[in-house]
């Protein structure tokens, strides 16, 4: 992690490690993807979960984030909906609290999800923040395996 404790036009001197299991991760899993933006970090694992950290990013995401103490000041676990077992990979956007996450169906499909602060961006047809993760409208068997979401347009690359 770069960028621990300054402000971020400060110059960057040297990369800060997270502690182990910052993200208190299951036994026998590890970190597949990372993402991150203004205040927040996510992360999806072997094992398909994805967890977060920062608390604008927490509040997004009211109906499907889980930690035992129930606090935005802990790392929390992001939910996929029900009926979806594994994420794959997952993006954010720099600034607008918005996250996008391919994930797999108990069925085997692909599927890309999104949920966060600025429902225009999301492509989800939602009008506004659902604080949970939806389906993108894509055509069918049409999921992503990349999103770039800088500010307030978002690219995706399909499958």
């Amino acid at each position: 992690m770069i960028g621990s404790n300054r402000s971020r036009d400060d110059n960057i001197e040297k990369f800060s490690e997270l502690e182990d299991n910052f993200f208190r991760l299951e036994d026998g899993d590890k970190v597949t993807d990372i993402a991150g933006g203004k205040c927040h970090v996510v992360i999806a694992t072997q094992n398909g979960k994805i967890y977060g950290s920062g608390y604008t990013f927490y509040r997004h995401f009211s109906n499907c984030h889980f930690n035992s103490e129930n606090n935005e000041d802990y790392p929390y676990e992001l939910k996929l909906p029900e009926g979806f077992k594994a994420a794959t990979a997952i993006w954010t956007s720099e600034k607008n609290y918005n996250m996008w996450a391919t994930a797999v169906n108990e069925d085997g499909d692909h599927f890309t999800l999104a949920c966060g602060q600025e429902s225009s961006i999301l492509g989800s047809g939602s009008t506004s923040n659902p604080n949970k993760f939806e389906k993108l409208i894509l055509p069918s068997g049409i999921y992503f395996t990349k999103v770039s979401g800088p500010r307030r347009i978002v690219h995706g690359v399909d499958n």
